[in-house]
């Protein structure tokens, strides 16, 4: 079995595609687990509720689709690598957010930081359960 296939289906560069073709939708898709976790990740700050973190998430979901836009737009007709570049927004995406609820909540850097790790730990925790619940949802119908 080479590196890049798993159960007979090439994961290296269709999926990617596929991600980067609809990724508007998927950040859509996901703003409701988004603002979930950072409630979890901010409970023993009870300024905003779920609802409140869904409005901020998508404010800030929505900036960055439109600046990202433009950004790989503008690299895609100087060409820029379009993977590359999206990369480093995804960063400023993550950095732009921690500002953003530095701004909302009364945070020093530490408690930023601990809500951050605690964001981190959650999202991991997630994505290995559900790697876990996809690889065995392979195995039972191969």
């Amino acid at each position: 079995m080479e590196v890049g296939t798993m159960f007979g289906t090439d994961f290296s560069g269709t999926n990617l595609d596929w991600i980067y073709e609809y990724y508007s939708i998927i950040q859509l898709v996901n703003l409701p687990l988004y603002a979930f976790i950072v409630k979890l990740s901010f409970f023993n700050y009870k300024k905003f509720n779920y609802t409140e973190h869904l409005v901020i998430m998508t404010y800030l979901t929505a900036e960055y689709t439109i600046l990202t836009s433009i950004f790989l737009l503008i690299a895609v007709n100087f060409g820029g690598n379009m993977y590359e570049l999206s990369n480093y927004l995804k960063l400023f995406f993550f950095l732009y957010t921690c500002y953003a609820y530095k701004k909302l909540y009364p945070l020093s850097w530490i408690d930023l930081f601990t809500a951050t790790v605690l964001f981190i730990t959650i999202v991991i925790f997630l994505m290995i359960f559900l790697t876990i619940v996809g690889v065995g949802y392979a195995f039972i119908t191969n």
